[in-house]
């Protein structure tokens, strides 16, 4: 796949170093900047949407092949992300891993300081004098904190806020606490050499949720062998292990690994995971990208990290 012109390049520069987003307050609306295909794109970040059920959602559904760096697998969509873009975070400390568990997981504000985290939401363009149209709930965030570089953030983060609503968090110290009793677990079923095989094609099983692994082998990413109903082309798709296999096989009792575990020597401790925000929807407003460039009285946007 070709590299983006130069002029996405450049604002690739711009958008994910800079300004902040006001900062969340109890109550305040969730704001989400809507982007086209082409938008995201030009930032760096390919969203293909494989459900068919979004076949005429502008650009989205395509079956071009994306960026070379592709993320984790999942069934109704494709993330992937430009040369560029991972060279910038990779001189942050992440690795293709750790930034496409970050950028996976369902987060809205950062843990650390409260301050709510770059949002877009896809849309379509609209019709002439007509606002875009939101496509389902696809929303990608398009900056994340640096304590999540190693993939770990329950143990890396200071848990002051809460990554969902960015409510203040009453015992920050008890949070990290519990999250190093799971990792010590975690740490100890890898040790012991729970997920030393490599797994082979059939140890790989797709479901309409989501792609599955045997509880008894890890895999980095997927096989050319692997075939997913409804996408072209899975291989090379990093893929995660179950959380809830997990949870049964090395006794972690926590739920904060719903959104899948990958166990990796890639990733400095060895495993790393998304997380997935709690409860219901918060109010959302959107805001057009040239209003937050006026109100920063600057081209660039996105949070400061």
């Amino acid at each position: 796949m070709s590299a983006p012109h130069r002029s996405s390049l450049l604002w690739l520069g711009l958008a994910v170093g800079g300004l902040a987003l006001p900062a969340a307050a109890n109550g305040e609306p969730l704001q989400r900047v809507p982007m086209t295909a082409e938008e995201l794109r030009n930032v760096g970040i390919d969203l293909r949407i494989i459900d068919p059920r979004h076949s005429t959602s502008g650009g989205f559904y395509e079956k071009r092949g994306g960026f070379p760096n592709k993320c984790y697998y999942n069934p109704s969509s494709e993330l992937s992300i430009s040369d560029a873009m991972l060279r910038h975070f990779e001189a942050r400390g992440f690795s293709l891993q750790s930034l496409c568990l970050a950028m996976q997981s369902t987060l809205r504000y950062d843990p650390e300081t409260g301050k709510q985290l770059p949002l877009a939401a896809a849309v379509q363009p609209g019709s002439p004098g007509q606002p875009p149209e939101a496509i389902g709930r696809y929303e990608v965030v398009l900056n994340v904190p640096d304590c999540f570089k190693n993939g770990t953030p329950l143990i890396d983060c200071v848990h002051s806020y809460d990554a969902s609503f960015g409510t203040a968090n009453k015992d920050p110290e008890r949070s990290r606490r519990l999250a190093l009793e799971e990792d010590g677990k975690i740490r100890a079923f890898i040790a012991g050499g729970g997920y030393a095989r490599e797994c082979g094609c059939n140890d790989i099983r797709f479901s309409t949720n989501n792609v599955r692994l045997a509880d008894d082998c890890s895999l980095d990413s997927l096989p050319v062998c692997a075939g997913a109903p409804d996408d072209p082309n899975p291989a090379g798709r990093l893929v995660k292990k179950s959380g809830s296999g997990l949870m049964k096989r090395a006794r972690v009792l926590s739920s904060y690994y719903g959104g899948g575990i990958e166990i990796s020597p890639a990733l400095p401790n060895g495993y790393g995971y998304s997380l997935t925000t709690e409860g219901g929807d918060p109010e959302k407003i959107d805001v057009k990208l040239e209003t937050l460039r006026k109100d920063s009285g600057s081209a660039v946007p996105w949070n400061q990290q």
